[in-house]
C-alpha cells in the first residue's frame, strides 16, 4: 500500500536508506540490498527504523508529510481505489511499526499484549477508512492476545526458525539418492552441525564434562 503512489525515484531512495544499514560490532545487522526475504531479526531492524526512513522519504520542504495526494505517474498501469494519502499512510505504518514491536519481544506481559492488539486494531481500521482491501491475515492477528496468555511470546512459536533450518536443509548436497540414504545424509549434517554450535558456545573445557 505505501508503495502505491512512490515514483521510482522515491523507491529508490527509500531502498538507498535501507541499505546504509550496516552491521556493528553489538551484532546488530544490516539489511541488505535483498529486501525480498527477511530474517526475524531483520524485520524487526526495519519496524524500528521505517518510521524514520517513510519520514525521510515522504517529508515535504518544511520537513512535515503532506497530506494531499499526489498524482498517479502517467506511465502506472496500476488503478488505485484506496487514499494515497502519505500522512494517513504514514499513521498506519506507524500503528503497525508498534504492533509489531510489542508483540515481538522475547518476554512480555499481558498488557503488551493488549496494547499490542490494541495498536493492530488501529492499524486495521485505519486502512478500512482509507479503502484499503483487507485480508484474512488482518482478522487472524486480532487473536494474538489469546494466543500469547495459552503459549507465550510470539518469539517462543513463530515460524522463522522453521523457515531458517528449511533453507540450512536446502543446502545440504545429497545427490539427489533415493532408498533413504538422502534422509540419512540430511539428518547426519543436521546432528553435525548442531554438534558444532554446541562446541563452539561452550565457554571452557570443564563445562564439556
Amino acid at each position: 500500500m505505501a508503495q502505491s503512489h512512490w515514483s521510482s525515484s522515491k523507491e529508490r531512495e527509500f531502498c538507498a536508506c535501507v541499505c546504509v544499514l550496516e552491521v556493528t560490532a553489538d551484532g546488530r545487522l544490516q539489511l541488505g540490498e535483498n529486501q525480498s526475504l527477511k530474517k526475524a531479526d531483520e524485520w524487526c531492524c526495519l519496524m524500528s527504523t521505517a518510521p524514520v526512513l517513510l519520514w525521510e522519504v515522504w517529508r515535504g520542504t518544511t520537513n512535515e508529510i503532506p497530506d494531499t495526494e499526489p498524482p498517479m505517474p502517467p506511465n502506472s498501469k496500476r488503478v488505485i481505489k484506496h487514499s494515497h494519502s502519505p500522512l494517513k499512510i504514514y499513521q498506519a505504518a506507524l500503528y503497525l511499526c508498534c504492533t509489531i514491536r510489542i508483540l515481538a519481544c522475547k518476554t512480555i506481559t499481558m498488557n503488551q499484549a493488549q496494547a499490542g492488539e490494541d495498536f493492530l486494531q488501529l492499524h486495521s481500521q485505519l486502512l478500512i477508512r482509507l479503502g484499503a482491501k483487507l485480508h484474512i491475515n488482518h482478522h487472524s492477528s486480532l487473536h494474538y492476545l489469546a494466543q500469547i496468555k495459552l503459549f507465550g511470546p510470539v518469539y517462543a512459536w513463530w515460524l522463522f526458525a522453521f523457515e531458517r533450518f528449511n533453507g540450512l536443509l536446502k543446502k545440504i548436497r545429497h545427490n539427489g539418492h533415493d532408498g533413504g540414504a538422502m534422509e540419512v545424509t540430511l539428518l547426519r549434517n543436521w546432528v553435525q552441525t548442531h554438534c558444532f554450535y554446541e562446541l563452539v558456545g561452550v565457554k571452557t573445557f570443564r563445562d564439556i564434562n
